[in-house]
């Protein structure tokens, strides 16, 4: 934003999309100048798409948006939809029809894949699990271990390949780079 917006002059503009929560312009801490940006917030979200989605200019300024992230949200990996689970750890003489059998317990299993070694002479000790729901997953994944045939297994969303972003090795060590 310009120079010369206030609080005043972005609620003027903002306000006609919707009814306004809060609106921040940040200030330097020293100076007490703004720094250039600011952040307007809506009682509903619906109002934001809108708000998004035209062209603003304000003070001479064509403004740039962006939907803000809060701070306890920005380093944590996006919630996935899946109806597809990764169970690890599990017994190697298990078969399909026996995880179909333990899962069906949680909801309607539409198929089991337990990978095999390359060489195809055993099992790799873990398995995908897919369920007619994604609410089924949902429940499932809130215990991240489960106990299955008398060994403590490893349950989770199962994620597509590429889904996440590589792991850097940044100026300070191991980082994760967070949601694109």
């Amino acid at each position: 934003v310009a120079r010369e917006t206030t609080e005043e002059s972005l609620r003027k503009h903002f306000e006609p999309f919707g009814v306004i929560a809060d609106i921040v312009l940040m200030k330097d801490r020293f100076s007490s100048a703004h720094r250039g940006f600011g952040f307007v917030t809506y009682q509903e979200n619906a109002v934001l798409e809108k708000v998004l989605a035209e062209q603003h200019e304000l003070d001479g300024r064509t403004l740039e948006l962006k939907r803000a992230i809060p701070r306890d949200e920005i380093n944590q990996p996006p919630t996935i939809k899946t109806n597809k689970i990764f169970v690890g750890g599990i017994p190697l003489d298990l078969k399909e029809d026996g995880l179909t059998k333990f899962f069906s317990d949680y909801g309607k299993v539409t198929s089991v894949e337990i990978p095999m070694a390359r060489d195809g002479s055993r099992p790799r000790g873990f398995a995908f699990v897919t369920f007619e729901s994604d609410a089924t997953v949902d429940e499932i994944c809130k215990t991240p271990e489960i106990e299955m045939f008398g060994k403590k297994t490893e349950v989770k969303k199962a994620e597509p390949k590429g889904a996440r972003p590589p792991k850097y090795y940044g100026p300070g060590g191991l980082g994760y780079s967070g949601p694109p």
